[in-house]
């Protein structure tokens, strides 16, 4: 077996239950850009495993993202494909929690690692979690609880005040090319900002070519013009009415539990 550096991404879907303004999968450079691959099925992802096996590859770890990714109708069978394999040595769900139904629940219970992204709208929301039976069942299961707050989005490709930038600072700067790293039904990409612009990707069919970009130590072309850390604005819903009533719903979930 070979094992890749590093965390890996799979974006299963392209819907979500909350609408973020600057969201890098549904309103990339707050233009309504949407990821172009949509949602995956079951044998989508069964066929990325095969290709991964096939190479002897191993992951540290696969992050199944969204979108919403417990939303998504194969979420369940997707999770337990996951951890039954034995290509991705550790498997995390990066979600905004607002979905957290008994049969989701079930699934996060098989994973290593739950990555909780809280916005301001979610007010009270860890509070209300950790008092909650679901939190001690996942914590029971020796799931690990992470939480991600996200009260600033950043502006991708916009420089903030007060920074010198190169291509060189960029790369060195970023946290994205050891952790957001991304695998998608045909392509690697080394973080999510160059897999939003469909650059520097290399194929899923060359092993060498995976390798040689997993381990790529020099930045990006898109570097140069990519400067980090970029310039950030506040976390602003696209549909207020909405995202409140989710967050009810998903508050509401945690109390019933």
């Amino acid at each position: 077996m070979y094992t890749l550096k590093n965390s890996f991404d799979i974006y299963i879907t392209d819907k979500c239950n909350l609408h973020c303004q600057g969201c890098i999968v549904l309103d990339y450079k707050d233009k309504g850009n949407v990821l172009k691959e949509g949602k995956y099925t079951l044998s989508d992802l069964k066929t990325i495993t095969k290709r991964l096996n096939d190479f002897s590859f191993e992951l540290p770890e696969v992050k199944l993202i969204g979108g919403e990714p417990t939303i998504h109708p194969q979420f369940n069978e997707m999770v337990r494909h996951i951890v039954d394999s034995e290509v991705y040595k550790k498997t995390a769900v990066v979600t905004n929690g607002l979905n957290f139904t008994k049969p989701v629940v079930e699934s996060l219970k098989l994973v290593d690692r739950v990555v909780i992204s809280v916005y301001p709208i979610m007010e009270n929301y860890r509070d209300v979690l950790e008092k909650s039976k679901l939190y001690q069942e996942l914590v029971d299961n020796d799931v690990e609880i992470e939480y991600w707050v996200n009260n600033t989005f950043f502006e991708y490709g916009t420089e903030a005040p007060a920074w010198n930038y190169s291509a060189k600072e960029n790369w060195r700067r970023c946290y994205q090319k050891k952790s957001c790293q991304v695998i998608t039904k045909s392509e690697v990409y080394r973080c999510a900002i160059s897999h939003s612009e469909g650059v520097e990707g290399v194929s899923l069919s060359d092993r060498n070519k995976i390798i040689e970009l997993n381990t790529r130590n020099k930045p990006l072309e898109l570097c140069k013009k990519c400067p980090w850390p970029a310039k950030q604005h506040f976390w602003r819903t696209l549909n207020s009415k909405n995202d409140t009533r989710v967050t009810k719903r998903g508050l509401k979930l945690l109390g019933e539990y």
